[in-house]
């Protein structure tokens, strides 16, 4: 725990000092709201018939769906992180850093925190396998990794910054 919080402690001694805080803290609670939203919403459930099934809370939880209506972070998640990107973009527009590097460096930081996930869902299915049935595994996977659809929108407009930018 110590070396976690050194090392954050030097991220946070690192960072210019022209960064937007307000911004990046915008943008983590964003997407907390919509991944842990996104966990709250999937539901297991073991059908009469033996069958399992994998639902959305929304759909048997009356009052959820107005929930959904309140919490709006998708705006805030895209607004900051468009805001994030054109701030990012300084340095290839003053042709200090190459398009194509400040790409893979924006998608590199996307999927750092996306792997270890990845990686405890793979030893999960694999070691839960031999004990619990295979629909209710698949289920769990399906619940926990669905709330990464966003990464291909985001990765998408990341790569389309520069010339929307532009333009």
């Amino acid at each position: 725990m110590r070396a976690y919080v050194a090392y954050t402690g030097g991220l946070a001694e690192a960072t210019p000092p022209g960064r937007n805080r307000i911004v990046d803290f915008w943008r983590v609670v964003a997407i907390g709201v919509v991944v842990f939203g996104h966990w709250l919403a999937a539901s297991i459930w073991k059908q009469p018939n033996d069958e399992i099934a994998l639902l959305n809370s929304l759909e048997w939880i009356p009052y959820s769906a107005w929930i959904t209506w309140i919490v709006q972070v998708m705006p805030v998640f895209f607004l900051a992180g468009g805001y994030a990107n054109a701030k990012g973009l300084r340095r290839v527009i003053a042709g200090e850093q190459l398009r194509r590097d400040w790409i893979t460096l924006r998608t590199r930081r996307l999927w750092t925190p996306v792997t270890p996930l990845l990686v405890v869902w793979v030893v999960l299915i694999v070691a839960l396998r031999p004990f619990i049935p295979s629909e209710v595994v698949f289920a769990g996977a399906m619940s926990a990794t669905v709330p990464l659809w966003f990464l291909a929108v985001y990765i998408t407009l990341t790569a389309v910054a520069p010339f929307t930018h532009a333009w």
